[in-house]
Formats: structure tokens, C-alpha cells, sequence
């Protein structure tokens, strides 16, 4: 059917032009030799449609990655049997060795040319996401050629890799790259927003989202399709009533009005005839397309079929107890626990994460050499590190603002460690495995552990890096862990962990002193529960048992629900429901 169709939007906000600029970061990246930054864009490289992705093989190479290279996508495309992803390989390779050298636009098409072929094969039936992506290419083309003569006017010329940085600071900064869409057939349908309807007139309206929450206050963004039918972010009851008498109004000779969901408008109350229009499932186009990430979730039997639990989760540390067992509503957590904790698409680089690697790694050197050479060690070690500090691949500011971080935590924790590690055996990074009672096996690595030899005792230290307001759920089923993990540990039987807490390593930067550690006890019983749920979820993993949604439908969770009217804190009321679903699991380990 033809149709008109006109729509404002940004080049960053285009849903079609997501893995053309993936696909120009990635390459960007490689010819830096950032393999890390150009690693966070295979997963959405792998998936697109455009590039020959689908949602059954994405996760087939996600997991090939982790099995077979140890999450090394790069080397998983490297080493691949199948012909696609070798043949994207090669050409990411290929175009990052060209893109300093190379002029920017034929690169440019080389890189997209399995795109444009794509949408060209699939305007027939996909017209308006054929418009989309031509609407995007030309934007960019348009903006990197503008930037290219301004630096021919200054003698200057630009490479791939300085359009993609002029580009991220564009972004970064808010800079709107205008990738509008006008389309205009003589007597076609014509697609427009309410707002832009203003002094228009047609012989037959359409209506679609004609449901009262969408056009009044309350509507909370879960249309069944986007709202694009007002302009502003705060719906008035009087704005909404007069563009609503606009939308009705445009018609000449016919109105009708559809909803996908909800309640009629309350304005129409009586006014309108209603009638439910029935459609198979399989008759409906698509309304939304899926988010990149989506097409590695394993939510079918069939690609849950592709797991094998005894070789993907060998063991359980404390971050995958907590991915599984902190409540989310739906059930989330557990039922997006293979995609969180065994798919692992990869990420980008932070420079908090960075940081924080090597801060411990400078503590871990600090605490290790005291022993042999004392303080006067100290000094030496904190040059070398502060040496890292600035060579790390961030922007200038970044790096200065984390070397100001850097210097705080060697004037104020540095000496704190030092002071507190004297008169103990102290064991850095320390590598624990144990099983328990039941034969879990647990794994953690735990920052520095003090030892008392003589009264056979332990002190866990777990440094940590930012500091933030509230204590991060979890903490404190983190730390019981590694209480339990080092008294049933081989090396330490028969100790006893007399205290355990999270060290923030950064004072507060008005006082200059440091916070004071989270800390937390656990008795006997304490250590018997966790052990349990650990036990609980261990035998969930083991048979595949994900989906742990009966709790939302049980007893245990309305009961709690109606203890939380009790409540006013909003973490309180997450402390009961939290409780009521381990309580859930233990007693249901999905066996």
C-alpha cells in the first residue's frame, strides 16, 4: 500500500543505522589496537539481521566463545566454521587496516555495502525501514563530508577514525545529526503524529493508541506500541483533551479509532461504537523491533537445549549466588541468569573498571613486599602505579580526574593498610575452593585475608573502590560467603572468621577522611541458611531449572506482598518479598 510518511529524528536515535555505527566503532577500535573496546561491539555486529544474524545462531557462537576461547569473540570469528562470521572477520580486519589510510567515503561504502543490499532486497516489504536506513546513510555521509571540508579548508585531511571521534563527541555533547524521513506519494496514506495533523484535513482517519491511558496522565510508557501521539513529556488532561479534538477532527467523511489495549477514551464515553477485532499471532506484523540484545536471551527450550550445565557453570562464587537469588519482579534474575552469567556478551573498557584493577593490584604489591622491605618500599610502588594511572587509554580529563582519585586513596587508606596488616600472616588474592556440606562447589577470589596463626583466626578484607550512599543489595549474602568459603576451605580447617567487611580504598573528598567499612556478623545458623539457598540454587543451575516464576504465583509471595502494607520504606518492603523468594527456593530447588 503505498503511503507518506514524514518523521524528525536523530542519527543516534535511528533504530536502522545501530549496526552501521557499530560496525564503524568496531573498526575504529581495531585500527587503534583497542581489541577490548572493538570486542563490546561483536555482539551486536554477530546479531544483525542485515548482516545475515538471527537470534538461534547468535546464541549458538555466544556460547561456542566462551566454551572454546574463553570469551575471546575476537578469536571465536577468527577460528569460526561458519562462513558469515569468518567472512565479517576478515572484513573488520581488512577495514581496520585501511581506515588510516584510506579515503573516508569508498571505506565508508565498503563497510556498509551488506546493509544497503539488505534494505534494498527488503524495500518491497519493509519500505519504511528501506526509508530509515537510506534517511540515516545519507545523514552520515552528509556529516562526515562536512567535516572533511572544513579540514581541507584548514589543510588538513581526515580518516575514518577521526569522522567515529567527531561523531562520539557529536553524542557525547548532544549534537543532533538530522536523519529526517519525508516521504510523499500523490494519493497514498499518509503516517503523521496528532500534533503534526494541526490545519490538515483527510477523507478517512485512523486512530491508532486510541486507549485513555495513553492521551491522560498515568500512561506509563506501557502502550503496547510506541506513543508517539503527544509531543510533550508531561501529559496535561486539557492539553491532551484539545489534541486529542484535533486528531478526531482532521476527518472529513470517516473515523476510526483503534487500541491495542486499555480502556476506551473518556471523553468518547457513549459516543462511539466498540467492536473487538480478532487476529491470529501469526498475521500480526512485527510493531517493535527487538533490542539487539534480546537475540541472545535463551528464551525457548530450544536454545536453552543448547546449554550444558555441568560444563558451562562448574562452580558458584558469590556473584553468581547473587546474579540468581536477588529477586527481581518477573523472576528475572534467575530467568536471565545464563544470559548474565554464562553468555557474557563482552563490554567495553571503563576506566572505573581499570582502576579498580589497578588499585588492588598496587595494594596486593604493597602488602606483599612489606614483609621483606618494609615501608621504604611504599613510595616505589606508589610511582609505579601512579605511572599506569596516566598511561591509561581514556580521555585526558578522565585520566586526570582518576589520578586525583588515586593520589587521595595513597594519602589516606595506604597508610591505613599499612598499619593494620602488622602482626598477621597476611594472603593476598587469595584463589578458595571448597564444597559443601551437600557438595556445591564454591570459588572465590577474596582480596586479602589476615591470618592469626596462633589463635587460628581470620579477618576478610574486601576492598572496594567508589563508594555510593546505600549498601548494594547482596553485600551482605557476599560476605557470609566468604566466611563460608574460607572455613570450609582445606587450607583454613579448623579456623574461624572472626570478622568480615567491604574497605572503601577513596575518603570522602570534603573530610578527607576514609568511611567507615560495611561490615557484617553471621552466627552458625546464619552460615547453615546460606548454605541451603546456595545448595537450593546450585541444584537449579545444575538441572536447568531458570525459570523460577511459581514463586509470583505461590503462597510464599502473597503472603509477603500483604506483609509489605505494613511497610513504608521502599527497602524494607524489597527486604520481605527478598526473604519470602529465598525461603521459595529452598524449599522448591527444582529437582
Amino acid at each position: 500500500m503505498p503511503f507518506s510518511y514524514r518523521e524528525r529524528q536523530n542519527l543516534f536515535a535511528s533504530e536502522r543505522m545501530q549496526t552501521t555505527l557499530a560496525l564503524l566503532r568496531c573498526v575504529t577500535a581495531l585500527a587503534r589496537g583497542q581489541k577490548g573496546l572493538a570486542s563490546s561491539y561483536l555482539p551486536q555486529i554477530i546479531c544483525a539481521t542485515e548482516l545475515g544474524g538471527n537470534h538461534p545462531s547468535s546464541v549458538a557462537f555466544a556460547l561456542n566463545a566462551k566454551r572454546e576461547h574463553r570469551g575471546d569473540w575476537m578469536a571465536a570469528m577468527h577460528e569460526s566454521d561458519n562462513v558469515r562470521v569468518k567472512e565479517l572477520y576478515d572484513g573488520l580486519m581488512q577495514w581496520a587496516a585501511e581506515a588510516s589510510t584510506s579515503p573516508v567515503r569508498p571505506l565508508l561504502f565498503r563497510i556498509v555495502e551488506r546493509s544497503l543490499g539488505y534494505y534494498q532486497d527488503c524495500k518491497e516489504q519493509n519500505p519504511l525501514g528501506a526509508a530509515e536506513f537510506n534517511a540515516g546513510i545519507r545523514a552520515l555521509l552528509t556529516f562526515a563530508e562536512g567535516e572533511m571540508g572544513d579540514a581541507r579548508r584548514m589543510g588538513r585531511a581526515l580518516r575514518l577514525p577521526d569522522i567515529v571521534d567527531k561523531l562520539d563527541a557529536a553524542q557525547k555533547f548532544g549534537v543532533s545529526i538530522d536523519a529526517s524521513i519525508d516521504l510523499g506519494t500523490p494519493g497514498a496514506v499518509r503516517l503523521t503524529s496528532a500534533h503534526s495533523s494541526k490545519g490538515l484535513e483527510f477523507d478517512c482517519v485512523y486512530l491508532i493508541d486510541a486507549d485513555d491511558s495513553t492521551w491522560h496522565k498515568g500512561a506509563g510508557g506501557m502502550s503496547l506500541y510506541p506513543s508517539n501521539l503527544l509531543i510533550r513529556e508531561e501529559k496535561d488532561d486539557d492539553d491532551a483533551r484539545r489534541l486529542l479534538f484535533v486528531a478526531i477532527t482532521r476527518a472529513k467523511r470517516h473515523l476510526e479509532l483503534y487500541r491495542a489495549g486499555g480502556s476506551a477514551l473518556q471523553e468518547l464515553t457513549g459516543l462511539i461504537d466498540s467492536c473487538e477485532v480478532s487476529a491470529e499471532a501469526d498475521q500480526l506484523s512485527i510493531a517493535i523491533e527487538t533490542e539487539w540484545r534480546d537475540n541472545y536471551v535463551l528464551d525457548t527450550p530450544e536454545l536453552r537445549a543448547l546449554l550444558d550445565p555441568h560444563t558451562d557453570v562448574k562452580f558458584l562464587s558469590a556473584t553468581a549466588l547473587n546474579n540468581f537469588a536477588t529477586y527481581e519482579p518477573g523472576c528475572a534474575n534467575s530467568l536471565h541468569f545464563p544470559e548474565k552469567q554464562i553468555v557474557r556478551l563482552p563490554t567495553a573498557p571503563t576506566i572505573q573498571t581499570e582502576f579498580g584493577t589497578i588499585i588492588h593490584a598496587m595494594f596486593e604489591e604493597i602488602v606483599n613486599r612489606m614483609e621483606a622491605d618494609g615501608e621504604t618500599a611504599i613510595e616505589t610502588i606508589e610511582a609505579e602505579y601512579r605511572q599506569q594511572i596516566s598511561w591509561l587509554d581514556f580521555a585526558p580529563e578522565d585520566v586526570h580526574r582518576y589520578s586525583e582519585r588515586f593520589e587521595r586513596i595513597c594519602r589516606a587508606f595506604v597508610p591505613w593498610l599499612v598499619e593494620h596488616v602488622h602482626g598477621y600472616r597476611c594472603v593476598t588474592e587469595a584463589n578458595m575452593q571448597c564444597l559443601t556440606t551437600e557438595g556445591t562447589p564454591l570459588f572465590g577470589f577474596l582480596d586479602l585475608l589476615l591470618v592469626d596463626d596462633a589463635a587460628k583466626t581470620v579477618q576478610i578484607v574486601d576492598y572496594k573502590t567508589g563508594f555510593g550512599k546505600e549498601v548494594p543489595a547482596g553485600y551482605h549474602r557476599q560476605l557470609k560467603f566468604y566466611k563460608l568459603l574460607v572455613e570450609a576451605s582445606p587450607e583454613f580447617y579448623g579456623y574461624t572468621v572472626t570478622s568480615m567487611g567491604d574497605y572503601y580504598v577513596e575518603p570522602d573528598k570534603t573530610t578527607g577522611e576514609l568511611r567507615p567499612p560495611f561490615a557484617t556478623t553471621a552466627n552458625a545458623d546464619d552460615i547453615a541458611e546460606l548454605e541451603q539457598l546456595i545448595d537450593a540454587v546450585w541444584s537449579r543451575i545444575e538441572h536447568g531449572a531458570w525459570d523460577t516464576g511459581a514463586f509470583e504465583q505461590s503462597d510464599a509471595h502473597e503472603l509477603a506482598i500483604e506483609e509489605q502494607k505494613s511497610c513504608r520504606k521502599k527497602a524494607d518492603k524489597a527486604e520481605i518479598v527478598q526473604r519470602a523468594y529465598e525461603h521459595w527456593l529452598v524449599e522448591n530447588p527444582g529437582m
